[in-house]
């Protein structure tokens, strides 16, 4: 039996990102998706920005909600190639959303596809059934 991704509420799902970095990102759904495209090209025709550029900082301010080091909880788990921690704040959410090719790709390829959502509720909904039942 098939499911599809119609959620009630907001889906969110802990991704890693790599070795040691975590990456905390909400289901956007075809809706919101189509609300999303609508603002960014509100906003690329009052100020002539690049499309892909609004675009990716307006998806990352919308899914992206915190990164973290895995086991180091004084580390934000990013750094700059020069080694610098990158703290997660909204200005360096953008940053990496707009800077970072590999970053913005991560993001949208797990917050569109519905896959990882569906499987995190199945999950979780087996652990509450099993602490339900002792």
């Amino acid at each position: 039996m098939a499911k599809v991704a119609i959620f009630d509420d907001e889906q969110v799902k802990v991704f890693e990102y790599d070795d040691d970095t975590n990456v905390e990102l909400a289901y956007l759904s075809k809706e919101e998706a189509q609300e999303l495209s609508k603002k960014v090209d509100q906003i690329v025709s009052r100020t002539g920005s690049l499309w892909s550029k609004v675009w990716n900082q307006k998806l990352g301010e919308r899914v992206v909600k915190r990164w973290f080091h895995r086991t180091n909880p004084d580390h934000p788990g990013l750094t700059l190639p020069n080694g610098t921690p990158i703290a997660f704040t909204p200005e360096n959410r953008d940053m990496m959303m707009i800077r970072c090719r590999e970053f913005s790709l991560f993001v949208g390829e797990n917050t569109t596809s519905a896959k990882e959502f569906l499987a995190e509720k199945e999950q979780v909904s087996k652990d509450k059934l099993k602490v339900k039942n002792g």
